[in-house]
C-alpha cells in the first residue's frame, strides 16, 4: 500500500520557495481514511535528488526527525520541498520501493501543474470566466489578474490546508480561484467563488430552451461558463498514462470510456451535463482522480478540441446568472490504484457530508437489500405482459402461489411502471392509483400517505408495519430534457433534496435508476438512497452484466449497487416483448447480482424458475449471503483496457471480500473471471488485498484446493460469458495447538464465508467454534481444511435457527459450546431483521 501527500509551491521573481506548515504527529486523525500513514517523512528534490525517480530515497524516522530539526518548517533552503507523507509497507522491508507524491507547482501569475513523482502529469490551461455573454481569459488576457498570489492557513471538515488563491475581474464581476493544500493528506482542493453577481454568463450564441424541451447534448449547454481547475490534454514525455472516464446514465456506467490520454482518445469522454470523476493513471496504478467536490447539480466536465485541447471543470453552460458568493469545488485525489483512489474519494465526500450514520441505518432497514425479492421491470417476464387472459393481479398471486409450490423465498414483490395512471404523450406519472383493469381489487399500503394515521383524510385498517419503496427512475431523462433544470443554478440540488425528505418523513428508501453521475454525487446528501442501478436494463443490452466498473463508484459512495433483474433459465422467450431472446449464462446472472451486495431480484415466468442456480444467492429463508463489499473489477483490468500493450487481463477479472469482523490474519477473498481473452497470472496483489498466503479453490472444483501466493499464481485461462470463472480463497488460521485451518465455508453458495451466515467465530486452542444463522430445517455444509486434509461438516437447523460448529471436530450442536477457557471472540454485525422498505411482503 502506498499512501500519497499532497505539498504545493510557489514562484516569486523567478526565486523557488518552499512554504511549510508545521509538522504534526496527528496526521492519523486527520486522514480520513482506512489506509492512514503511520509517520510523517520528507524527500531531498530539486538539486539534491537524483533525476530518475527509482533513485528517489524515503528518510526513515531518526532521519526525518533530524532534517527537521536542522532545516525547520520556514524559510528553507530553495533547492529543498519538504513532504510529509509516507512509504509503502514494501518499502519498510526492502527499502527500495518510492514514495507516491504530488506536487502541485503554483505560479505567481496563476499558473499551476500537478506532478507526480517528480513527472508533471498535468500542465494547466487557461483559467476562464464568462460574462456578458463573453468568454474572459487569462489567455489572451482578457481575464485581469487583480490581486496576485496570497497564502493563507485554514481548517474544514476534512482537514488543515493552506490556501494559495488569486483574485479576478472579467468584464466588472471579480472572482477569485483558491488552491487548498491539504498535505500530508492525498489530495487537493479547487475553487472557484464568485465575489460579485454575475450577469449574462452563457455563450452569447447559446438559444433559450425550446418547448416541447429537447436534450441539449452537443450544445452551449454541454460547455461550462467558468474554468478552473483546467489543465491540457497532452501526453507526458516520461510517462505513459491511461484514462477512465465515468459518464452518463445508470451511475456513470452508460457513457463510460478507457483509454490513452492524450487527443486521439480522450475525446471519447462524456462531458458536460453527462460527466463524471475521471481518472488518470500509469502503467503501475498510479492515479489521479479529479471529481466534483461541492455543488454536484451544476458542476460539469467540459472537453474543448482544437489545437490546444483541455479539460476544465465548472458551472454547466446554461446557467445565465450567478450570484455573488457562489461558490463551487473540484477535488484532486492521488492514490496508488484506481480502487483505492475511489475509496479516498468516496471517504474523503462521506466525512464531508455526514451523512454514513443515516445511511447505514437506511440501508439496514430496506428490506430489498438484504431479502430475495420478484421483480417486473424492463427484462421481467411480466413486464407490460400479464399471463393470457388473466389480469395482473391474478399474474401476481399466481407467482406467489407458484413461488410457495416451488419453495422459492421471495419476500418482496416489485412493481414497475404498468399499474398507475399515465398520460398520453410520454406516458409519465399522471396519477399514483392502481387502474381497475390492472388491480381489480386495489393496490393498497397500510403506510399510504391517504390515511389518517399518517397524516390524510382518509381512514384506513392498518395490521402490519411496512413500507414501499420508490425506484426514482429516468433521472437522466428529467435531466436532461428539463430545461428549468439546466438554467436554474439550485433547482436541480432542491428537487433531489425535497424527493429525499418527502422519503424520509414517510418511511421510505430510494433507488436511483438512470441517474447521471451529478445525480450520483448529490446522494451523498440525501442518506435515504440506499440503492443504485449501475448498469443498462436487462435483455436490452447483452452484457449489462458487466457492473464491474461502476460498482467502484458505488462502493465509493456507500450506496449498493443494482445489476437490475434476470432469468435463471436459457430459454423464456415466448414474451412477444422479447421475441428471439434468452439468457446464454443463467449462473452468471446469479452471482454477479449476488456479489453486488444490492437486491437479488429475478424476473422469471412461472414455473421457470432454476432454483438450483437462484438459491445460491440465499438461505432457506430468502436472506442474502453477500461478500463485504461489491465485487468490482481489478486495476490491471482497467489499465490494460486503456494501455493495451501493458500487462493486465483482456477481460473481465473482479475481486471482493467477506469480513467476519476483525479476525486475524484472516482473508475470505472471492475472484470472479468471465469473457476473458487469452489468459492471465492473477497475483495475490491484483486482487487489492494485503495476504502472504492463502489456499484456492474453483467454484467448478470446490474440493481440489492449491497455493496462492507471491510463488504460486492464479493461472487464468477459458472463462468465457457461460463458463465463467469463480475462485474462493482463504487465509490459514493458526491454533495455538499448532494446528492450521482454513475456513472454505458454504461451497454451495456464491458466497461461501458470508456474514450474514456466520455470525461469530471462536478461537480456541486447540479448535474453531463458528456460530451460523440459519432458518429452521435448513440443511448446511461447511468445509474446512485442518493440518492439509479436507472435513466437511454438514448440520441440519432446529427450530432456535442457531447452529454451532466445530471445524476441528467436524461436529455440530444446536447448543452453545460451554467451555469458555482460552476463547478468543470475533463477532460479525448480526442480521436485524426490519421490514422495511418493500412492496408486498410475502
Amino acid at each position: 500500500m502506498v499512501t500519497t501527500n499532497v505539498h504545493v509551491i510557489y514562484e516569486t521573481s523567478g526565486t523557488s520557495t518552499a512554504y511549510q506548515k508545521p509538522f504534526k504527529n496527528d496526521l492519523q486523525q486527520l486522514l480520513p481514511i482506512e489506509h492512514k500513514p503511520r509517520t510523517g517523512r520528507i524527500i531531498q528534490t530539486t538539486d539534491q535528488l537524483p533525476k530518475h525517480d527509482e533513485e528517489r530515497r524515503c528518510l526513515n524516522g531518526n532521519d526525518r526527525e533530524a532534517a527537521i530539526e536542522a532545516h525547520g518548517y520556514s524559510a528553507l533552503d530553495s533547492t529543498c520541498e519538504i513532504y510529509l507523507g509516507s512509504c509503502s509497507d514494501q518499502f519498510e522491508e526492502d527499502k527500495t520501493q518510492d514514495c507516491l507524491t504530488i506536487t502541485v507547482n503554483v505560479t505567481y501569475t496563476g499558473g499551476y501543474a500537478l506532478q507526480v513523482n517528480g513527472v508533471t502529469w498535468l500542465q494547466n490551461a487557461p483559467t476562464f470566466f464568462n460574462e456578458n455573454g463573453t468568454k474572459y481569459s487569462n489567455e489572451d488576457g482578457s481575464l485581469n489578474l487583480t490581486a496576485q498570489l496570497t497564502t493563507y492557513h485554514g481548517a474544514d471538515r476534512v482537514g488543515d490546508f493552506i490556501g494559495y488563491k488569486f483574485q479576478y475581474t472579467a468584464s466588472s464581476g471579480q472572482m477569485m480561484v483558491t488552491i487548498k493544500d491539504y498535505s500530508p493528506q492525498p489530495y487537493v482542493i479547487f475553487e472557484q467563488k464568485y465575489l460579485t453577481k454575475t450577469m449574462k454568463t452563457k455563450n452569447s450564441v447559446c438559444p433559450p430552451p425550446k418547448y416541447p424541451p429537447v436534450p441539449y447534448l452537443g450544445t452551449c449547454f454541454n460547455e461550462t461558463i467558468s474554468g478552473f481547475p483546467s489543465f491540457l490534454v497532452q501526453q507526458s514525455s516520461k510517462t505513459k498514462l491511461g484514462f477512465l472516464s465515468l459518464g452518463g446514465k445508470m451511475f456513470g456506467d452508460f457513457a463510460k470510456s478507457t483509454g490513452r490520454f492524450s487527443d486521439s482518445d480522450i475525446g471519447v469522454i462524456a462531458d458536460g451535463m453527462r460527466s463524471g470523476p475521471l481518472a488518470l493513471f500509469d502503467e503501475t496504478g498510479n492515479t489521479l482522480l479529479i471529481a466534483p467536490f461541492t455543488k454536484f447539480m451544476t458542476t460539469s466536465l467540459w472537453y474543448e478540441s482544437g489545437p490546444s485541447p483541455r479539460l476544465s471543470w465548472g458551472i454547466m453552460g446554461g446557467i445565465n446568472e450567478v450570484p455573488a458568493d457562489y461558490t463551487s469545488s473540484t477535488i484532486v485525489i492521488t492514490g496508488s490504484g484506481i480502487n483505492k483512489a475511489f475509496e479516498t474519494y468516496g471517504a474523503i465526500l462521506r466525512k464531508f457530508y455526514s451523512t454514513d450514520v443515516q445511511r447505514n441505518s437506511a440501508i439496514e432497514k430496506d428490506r430489498t437489500i438484504h431479502y430475495l425479492g420478484y421483480w417486473t421491470d424492463n427484462g421481467a417476464f411480466y413486464y407490460y405482459n400479464p399471463e393470457k387472459n388473466k389480469t395482473y393481479e391474478q399474474t401476481m398471486l399466481d407467482v406467489k402461489q407458484n413461488s410457495v409450490e416451488q419453495h422459492i423465498p421471495y419476500r418482496y414483490l416489485q412493481l414497475d411502471s404498468w399499474w398507475y395512471y399515465k398520460s398520453k404523450n410520454f406516458e409519465a406519472l399522471k396519477e399514483w392509483t392502481a387502474r381497475p383493469e390492472v388491480f381489480p381489487n386495489g393496490l393498497r399500503s397500510n403506510e399510504t400517505v391517504y390515511a389518517k394515521q399518517n397524516g390524510g383524510s382518509y381512514t384506513f385498517v392498518k395490521e402490519y408495519i411496512l413500507s414501499l419503496p420508490n425506484d426514482q427512475d429516468w433521472l437522466n431523462i428529467q435531466t436532461l430534457f428539463t430545461g428549468a433544470l439546466q438554467t436554474e443554478l439550485n433547482l436541480g440540488e432542491t428537487w433531489l433534496t425535497q424527493m429525499g425528505n418527502a422519503a424520509k418523513t414517510n418511511g421510505l428508501s430510494l433507488q436511483y435508476c438512470m441517474a447521471l453521475p451529478r445525480h450520483a454525487l448529490q446522494s451523498l446528501t440525501i442518506p435515504q438512497v440506499t440503492q443504485v442501478r449501475v448498469s443498462e436494463d436487462y435483455l436490452l443490452d447483452p452484457l449489462q452484466w458487466k457492473i464491474g466498473i461502476s460498482s467502484i463508484f458505488a462502493y465509493a459512495l456507500n450506496v449498493r449497487p443494482y445489476k437490475d433483474t434476470f432469468w435463471t433459465s436459457k430459454n423464456e422467450s415466448v414474451n412477444p416483448r422479447y421475441k428471439g431472446k434468452n439468457e446464454p449464462s443463467p449462473a452468471l446472472q446469479s452471482v454477479v447480482s449476488t456479489l453486488s451486495t444490492g437486491p437479488v431480484g429475478p424476473g422469471d415466468k412461472i414455473n421457470m424458475v432454476n432454483k438450483t442456480v437462484l438459491m445460491r444467492c440465499c438461505n432457506d429463508d430468502g436472506l442474502i449471503l453477500k461478500p463485504s463489499k461489491p465485487a468490482t473489477a481489478i486495476d490491471k483490468q482497467i489499465i490494460k483496457a486503456a494501455l493495451l500493450m501493458t500487462d493486465g487481463p483482456q477481460g473481465e477479472v473482479w475481486s471482493t471480500f467477506s469480513t467476519i469482523n476483525g479476525l486475524p490474519n484472516a482473508t475470505f477473498g472471492i475472484v470472479l473471471v468471465s469473457d476473458l481473452t487469452g489468459s492471465y497470472n492473477l497475483h495475490p496483489s491484483d486482487t487489492g488485498l494485503s495476504f502472504q498466503h492463502a489456499r484456492v479453490v474453483s467454484y467448478q472444483s470446490p474440493l481440489k484446493w492449491s497455493n496462492f501466493d507471491a510463488n504460486n499464481t492464479l493461472q487464468l485461462s477459458g472463462c468465457t460469458i457461460v463458463d465463467f470463472c469463480l475462485y474462493y480463497f482463504s487465509t490459514p488460521i493458526l491454533l495455538q495447538s499448532g494446528k492450521i485451518v482454513y475456513i472454505l465455508g458454504e461451497q454451495s453458495k456464491w458466497v461461501p464465508v458470508s456474514p450474514q451466515r456466520i455470525t461469530k467465530i471462536e478461537v480456541l486452542p486447540d479448535t474453531l467454534h463458528l456460530h451460523i444463522n440459519g432458518t429452521s430445517s435448513e440443511t448446511i455444509t461447511m468445509n474446512f481444511i485442518v493440518d492439509d486434509k479436507l472435513k466437511p461438516v454438514t448440520c441440519t437447523v432446529s427450530n432456535n435457527i442457531n447452529l454451532y460448529i466445530d471445524a476441528v471436530k467436524s461436529v455440530c450442536s444446536n447448543t452453545p459450546p460451554t467451555s469458555e477457557a482460552g476463547r478468543t471472540s470475533l463477532y460479525t454485525n448480526s442480521f436485524i431483521l426490519l421490514i422495511f422498505s418493500i412492496t408486498l411482503l410475502f
